[in-house]
């Protein structure tokens, strides 16, 4: 699995939107990143086509295309949460990759 990004947004502020492309050139979703002080990015969401499955695999994948994109970064931080969980009375899990 490999994806890259292709930025969406025209604005060059520190919060910007990026198709999430496949393999194949299909636009399979949207990620919205903003830039942090220190060179962090926080990934403000990530929505996906139903039909992919990003797992794992899929996760790791976004993860190289976003450091190929920024790779200045030092760290990728943002909140875990899924459909289940937004429903569900969890908190939010902030984590780093």
């Amino acid at each position: 699995m490999e994806f890259f990004l292709d930025e969406i947004s025209e604005a060059r502020g520190p919060r910007r939107f990026y198709a999430i492309v496949n393999e194949e050139g299909d636009d399979v979703g949207i990620i919205f990143l903003e830039l942090l002080p220190g060179n962090s990015l926080y990934i403000r969401n990530i929505q996906v086509a139903p039909e992919i499955n990003l797992g794992l695999p899929g996760v790791r994948a976004l993860r190289e295309a976003i450091k190929e994109e920024f790779p200045e970064a030092r760290s990728i931080v943002g909140h875990r949460i899924s459909g289940m969980r937004k429903r569900s009375r969890h908190q939010f899990t902030e984590v780093e990759i």
